[in-house]
């Protein structure tokens, strides 16, 4: 009985594997940039087209700690821009990523329920909401015991699904630690 069980167990997680690798088509990222932040405690790599640029400023009192990145405005083409932001301290009781979720979205009752993937190693959960920009994409994934690290960015109404780029993105983010 076991061994069938563990038979069933790996023929999933090669076709899950499997599924993943024919959905994430092949983004050459040789010539990307990479950015490291060990106040942030990740690296990831960007197109060389995604600048950082400095943000300020506080949210709730606290300090911000995000890095922006974005692309050079061109006329006639919507600026691309991908946020990476810490909040600490926000998950004092060390939840788990879907945990932390649910209970940060008792407080918006339309809020989507949350799909989930792994980021760096790592359960994240992430929701998709139409905004006046466009479709707007949250990921949420835990730094430690009680920091959140989010990655947001913005992406035209009419794409159905995130692309490739920035699934590419998201698949080149290691954790420091």
């Amino acid at each position: 009985m076991s061994q069938k069980i563990f038979a069933g167990v790996l023929l999933f997680c090669v076709a899950a594997t499997s599924c993943w690798a024919q959905s994430l088509a092949h983004v050459e990222t040789s010539e990307w940039n990479t950015y490291r932040s060990i106040k942030f405690g990740f690296e990831v790599k960007h197109p060389k087209s995604l600048h950082e640029r400095g943000v300020t400023g506080t949210a709730n009192g606290q300090p911000i700690e995000r890095v922006d990145f974005a692309t050079t405005p061109e006329v006639g083409k919507p600026q691309e821009g991908l946020v990476f932001y810490v909040q600490r301290k926000i998950n004092p009781k060390g939840l788990s990523i879907d945990q932390w979720y649910a209970d940060q979205m008792k407080k918006a009752p339309k809020a989507p329920p949350p799909k989930t993937l792994i980021i760096g190693g790592r359960p994240a959960a992430w929701y998709k909401v139409a905004g006046a920009f466009g479709q707007n994409y949250s990921f949420f994934v835990s730094l430690n015991k009680t920091d959140i690290l989010t990655i947001a960015f913005t992406r035209s109404v009419s794409e159905a699904k995130l692309d490739q780029t920035f699934e590419t993105i998201l698949s080149t983010i290691k954790f420091l630690d």
